[in-house]
């Protein structure tokens, strides 16, 4: 009987186990009052068949089933000592219910926030690898180079990359050919024209390269080089 509830309760949900159980607890409450030691014996031994079928923790286990023992005994009709039995066995179910609910939602929890350090230290190792690589690696470097090193997707290393800094991939490494192409025209000691420098830096128009340097700064390419001038 309790694994013939229970299995409903699996199979079909909270309601038709109530339908079901509500015609068992009929039976046993037929005769009345002449067998109430009968209806007590009744509902104690389906309490703990339907617990024991339900696999809790020991001490979920002893605490229902006492409750059910003592709400049995002190229960005065058939009918008061069904209808106990029934609020306590469903509040069992709804607190295991709850219980799993938060379970997996802990689960879940972690599993993100273990995805987002992933992604996080996936984001910063990129970071320190453009602020680190040769300017001749640099010149070709882009996102989908990044991606083949990283052994990740395009997509995934530019959601983490924007999810950590901000700031979209494309704008970081054009970002770091700025700030390398700044520094070599800045250099007073390794001498470099803006044409060179552009195509260190990945530029084949160096009008293209004087416009991106121009918006980036506020300022333009010849003035680093030559402040003198202006």
């Amino acid at each position: 009987m309790a694994g013939h509830l229970v299995s409903i309760y699996r199979e079909h949900g909270l309601e038709a186990f109530q339908s079901e159980l509500a015609v068992i607890l009929e039976r046993i409450s037929e005769p009345v009052e002449h067998r109430l030691p009968d209806v007590t014996s009744s509902l104690s031994r389906l309490g703990y068949k339907l617990l024991q079928t339900l696999d809790l923790p020991e001490s979920d286990f002893d605490r229902h089933y006492k409750r059910i023992i003592e709400a049995v005994a002190r229960s005065k009709t058939a009918a008061e000592k069904c209808s106990r039995f029934r609020d306590i066995v469903l509040s069992c179910l709804t607190e295991t219910e709850t219980e799993t609910e938060t379970e997996t939602e802990t689960e879940t929890e972690t599993e993100t926030e273990t995805e987002t350090e992933k992604s996080f230290e996936l984001a910063v190792q990129v970071r320190i690898y453009l602020k680190n690589c040769p300017t001749d690696e640099l010149r070709t470097l882009n996102a989908d180079f990044l991606a083949d090193r990283f052994e990740v997707t395009r997509n995934h290393l530019s959601r983490c990359y924007h999810q950590k800094f901000d700031r979209t991939l494309h704008r970081a490494i054009l970002s770091e050919r700025m700030s390398r192409a700044f520094a070599m025209l800045s250099d007073k000691e390794d001498k470099h024209t803006v044409q060179q420098v552009a195509e260190l830096v990945g530029y084949r128009s160096v009008v293209q390269f004087r416009k991106v340097f121009r918006q980036h700064f506020g300022m333009r390419a010849g003035h680093v080089l030559h402040p003198e001038r202006y």
